[in-house]
């Protein structure tokens, strides 16, 4: 780690520091007592940190910087050609949160279950071999809605049944 990167390091988790003591100014007693508590022990491990960033380079990850979490991105560009078809499916279904996926496919008609069993299952082995060319933890976004597709569409039964009940 450069001197350039040891610095913007060390600033990032400062102004993380800075921002959660912000934060306080608008909270309840209770919770600037209790957090404020936690923030001022935090503090010597924070100037502990920081001296090893900037000495010796070395970022322990206790204050991580905040990164923005995207939610993930289909890009049709990295779908096989034979599996394209499948696209409006996977970004409808391919959800990898299970109770988002339970909401999605309770609220599918039988059509659209049955829609997604005659499309999704013939193709089941060429998605399955496609999802394999990725190192296990390595798979892409767009890979992952397939992924969950794959799981969506292995669900389908559960869903028709409870329709019947």
């Amino acid at each position: 780690m450069d001197i350039k990167q040891r610095i913007n390091c060390a600033s990032k988790k400062i102004g993380n520091y800075l921002e959660e003591v912000s934060g306080l100014r608008n909270a309840g007693i209770g919770y600037k007592l209790g957090f404020g508590l936690l923030l001022v022990i935090l503090f010597p491990v924070l100037l502990f940190e920081l001296l090893l960033i900037l000495l010796f380079g070395k970022d322990i990850g206790v204050f991580v910087p905040h990164e923005p979490v995207l939610p993930p991105q289909l890009i049709e560009e990295e779908v096989p050609e034979l599996l394209r078809d499948l696209i409006p499916l996977a970004k409808k279904y391919g959800v990898g949160d299970d109770a988002d996926r339970d909401e999605i496919m309770k609220a599918a008609s039988p059509e659209n279950l049955a829609e997604l069993e005659e499309k999704v299952i013939p193709k089941a082995q060429k998605i399955s071999d496609w999802l394999d060319t990725f190192p296990e933890t390595k798979i892409t976004d767009t890979a992952s809605f397939f992924l969950y597709l794959g799981s969506a569409c292995d669900e389908v039964p559960l869903y028709k049944s409870e329709e019947e009940t």
